[in-house]
C-alpha cells in the first residue's frame, strides 16, 4: 500500500461507474457481436459451398454431407447425399462412404462404397450399389466400377462389374458379363442395355435364360 512521506497510508478506492457508462459498455458489446455473428454466419456458408462445380445450377439437383476436408488440392466429402432429378421429375438419390472432387474437372467426383436409388418409368425403384464409381455432376452420368449389385423392389435383381448410368435419360449400359434373376427365371450374358427408366431391357451376348416353373401350374 502507498504511504505518504507523514507515514500515512494511502488507500484506493475504485469508484463505480455510472449507470450510462454500463449502460455503453454494453450496447457496445452488443454491436460487435452483431458484426461478428453475422460475419461467422456468412464464412460457414462459404465453407459449405466452397466446392467449386458440385452445386448444379439446376433447381433439380441438391447436395448434403456430413464432413468435408481438403486434401492436397482435392477436396473430400464425408457421407454425401447427391439428389435430383429428371425432366419427367423422377427423383434419383446417390450416397456414399466418401467423394473426392477431381482438381482436373470441378464436376467430377469419384465416389467409394456408393449406392444409387433411381426411380423407374413405372414408378418403382432400383437399387444400385457399387464398390467405387464416378459421378459427373454437370452430365448427371455414374459409371459404377468393381462388384455392382441391382435391385428392384419388383423382385428383379442383376450383378456386373462394371455399368454405366444416364440418370438424365434413365439409361444404364454394361458391356461385362451380367448375370439377372427374377421371378420367372434366370439370365446371364455379355452385356446389357436399360432404356426408358426400365421399360426396355436388352441382354446382349451369349443369353443364356433358365426358366422357373410357375407355381401351380399344370405338370
Amino acid at each position: 500500500m502507498p504511504q505518504t512521506d507523514s507515514g500515512e497510508f494511502l488507500t484506493s478506492v475504485r469508484l463505480p461507474l455510472p449507470p450510462d457508462a454500463n449502460l455503453n459498455r454494453r450496447s457496445r458489446r452488443i454491436r460487435i457481436l452483431k458484426v461478428l455473428l453475422p460475419l461467422s454466419a456468412v464464412a460457414l456458408l462459404i465453407g459449405i459451398i466452397a466446392w467449386p462445380g458440385i452445386i448444379s445450377n439446376d433447381a433439380n439437383f441438391a447436395l448434403t454431407y456430413a464432413n468435408i476436408s481438403a486434401v492436397n488440392d482435392d477436396l473430400r466429402m464425408i457421407s454425401p447425399r447427391f439428389t435430383g432429378s429428371d425432366a419427367q421429375n423422377r427423383r434419383y438419390i446417390i450416397t456414399a462412404d466418401m467423394a473426392t472432387q477431381q482438381e482436373s474437372d470441378r464436376e467430377l467426383v469419384t465416389l467409394d462404397i456408393l449406392q444409387a436409388d433411381i426411380a423407374m418409368a413405372d414408378g418403382s425403384w432400383i437399387a444400385v450399389s457399387a464398390a467405387t464409381g464416378e459421378f459427373h455432376t454437370g452430365r448427371q452420368s455414374l459409371l459404377l466400377q468393381g462388384k455392382i449389385d441391382a435391385y428392384s423392389d419388383l423382385g428383379y435383381e442383376f450383378h456386373a462389374k462394371t455399368a454405366a448410368i444416364d440418370l438424365n435419360e434413365g439409361s444404364l449400359e454394361s458391356d461385362m458379363p451380367v448375370q439377372g434373376q427374377g421371378p420367372l427365371g434366370q439370365i446371364s450374358a455379355n452385356g446389357i442395355r436399360l432404356t426408358q427408366r426400365g421399360e426396355n431391357m436388352l441382354f446382349v451376348g451369349g443369353v443364356k435364360v433358365t426358366i422357373f416353373p410357375q407355381a401351380g401350374a399344370a405338370s
